[in-house]
């Protein structure tokens, strides 16, 4: 990729990216990053998603959220190129909504790529589904069974829409994983599909995260001690995420290695009426048990039997029990959402950065390819997501078992002892020379033939 771009901005062609955008979620960062970096060779607008309209089932909202994506369709055919982002969720409550209206948006664009963030194929039919709720006891688990199986079917409706809409229009599609390109190449026939992972930052940029200072500055007001190992988890707090693999890998750990979240909960899971979230709620069960175990153990550890001749001979049993240890809680702090740079200064400066995500075909972690980007020492687990990761990063972090909470405590320690060994900075270095956030939006400028177009000129 090295043909040069047209310095003249009177010439310059228009963008439009159609995202989220000032709002706290992953899409809207990263939709900041590419109108940064694509600017550097077209002008470029960014058109918001407003969730209030698209997220809301009621019959007059679901209106007024059509008349938003109809009156985004008007300004797309004044662009040469537009860029949607999509993940379903951002575009309506239910499935018939999210592709009515991303056939509005694509019916008005001329050029244009559809990003998407996910690709689901795996269909369970409703009984299937049933036995698995039945086997794991939980109506969610059920729940979550028949819901990929209807986003299977929006994908599929999705990508037959592109294979029409192709005939009057320049569409692909691009995934960040090489198997959610083969599910759209193979699955669904749509053979315009193409893959390049997540990029974030640009050299400078990871030059400066690299350079991050201020360690005890860091500790203070994150609310840790100066000599804490401080284990971090960043993005939001959700059932996905495997925290209470960490949670429980605490109790593996000495005391002043302490665990992190740096997130929140998710601003789309917050219901009316409810109290505290379920999983948060989940969370902290967890933490009591754990407190509770801790207690019953130290008792039962501390407890001396002894024996004590009163006057008359008489023998009593005495009890005695010192202080359970340190409590789980005091441990670990919610830190909650940061701004950007606070969220690379602490994928920095943390001792440990784990994702202990579990397998729900999940694409690629954001929060993975910042991390590596800003030189954080990883731990992921070994999902289908970490894997895909690898083909392109080859090796840049370590990792272990879902779920293998022991394990998990093996590897932070060694971590904290070995730092550069799971910084990998030699394998990320050669890594980044191809993948980064230049090359990437240069190859949907590509695609939009962007760089032909110049050289016409």
């Amino acid at each position: 990729m090295t043909t040069e771009f047209a310095k003249d901005t009177h010439s310059r062609k228009k963008l439009a990216i159609v995202s989220t955008y000032n709002e706290n979620c992953g899409n809207a960062s990263y939709t900041h990053v590419l109108k940064t970096n694509f600017s550097k060779y077209v002008d470029v607008d960014v058109i918001g998603l407003d969730l209030f309209v698209l997220q809301n089932n009621t019959s007059t909202v679901r209106k007024a959220g059509d008349r938003h994506i109809k009156n985004i369709a008007d300004q797309l055919r004044n662009y040469d190129y537009v860029n949607i982002q999509y993940e379903a969720g951002l575009y309506g409550a239910n499935t018939s909504d999210m592709l009515r209206r991303l056939k509005i948006l694509i019916d008005a664009c001329r050029n244009v790529i559809l990003t998407m963030h996910r690709v689901e194929y795996d269909r369970k039919p409703v009984l299937s589904a049933l036995k698995v709720g039945i086997s794991k006891r939980s109506y969610s688990r059920f729940r979550q069974a028949r819901g990929m199986s209807r986003f299977a079917d929006l994908t599929e409706a999705i990508a037959e829409y592109c294979n029409a809409a192709r005939k009057k229009r320049n569409l692909s599609i691009k995934v960040h994983t090489r198997r959610d390109r083969r599910a759209l190449q193979e699955v669904y026939e749509f053979q315009p599909a193409f893959d390049y992972p997540l990029a974030f930052l640009t050299e400078e940029e990871k030059a400066a995260a690299k350079s991050v200072v201020g360690r005890e500055e860091f500790l203070r007001k994150s609310g840790f001690e100066p000599g804490d190992h401080v284990i971090g988890l960043f993005g939001y707090l959700s059932n996905y995420k495997g925290i209470e693999t960490v949670i429980e890998a605490l109790k593996y750990l000495p005391s002043h290695y302490k665990l992190g979240l740096f997130g929140s909960q998710h601003p789309q899971s917050v219901k009316r009426g409810e109290a505290v979230s379920p999983y948060l709620q989940s969370i902290f069960d967890l933490i009591d048990e754990i407190e509770e175990d801790n207690l019953n153990r130290a008792r039962k550890a501390a407890t001396v039997d002894w024996l004590h001749r009163r006057d008359g001979g008489e023998r009593i049993r005495t009890n005695v029990t010192v202080a359970a240890p340190s409590d789980i809680s005091n441990r670990i702090r919610f830190i909650g959402s940061l701004p950007d740079p606070e969220f690379i200064e602490a994928l920095v400066l943390c001792d440990a950065v784990v994702l202990p995500y579990q397998e729900v075909g999940q694409s690629m972690s954001g929060v993975a390819v910042l991390a590596m980007e800003a030189g954080a020492r990883m731990i992921c687990s070994n999902n289908h997501s970490f894997f895909e990761t690898n083909r392109y990063f080859k090796d840049c972090f370590v990792g272990f078992d879902m779920g293998n909470a022991r394990e998990l405590a093996q590897k932070i320690v060694h971590c904290v002892e070995n730092p550069d060994l799971y910084r990998r900075s030699e394998e990320r270095e050669a890594a980044f020379a191809s993948f980064n956030i230049d090359n990437s939006v240069r190859q949907q400028l590509e695609r939009f033939g962007h760089f032909k177009n110049q050289e016409q000129k």
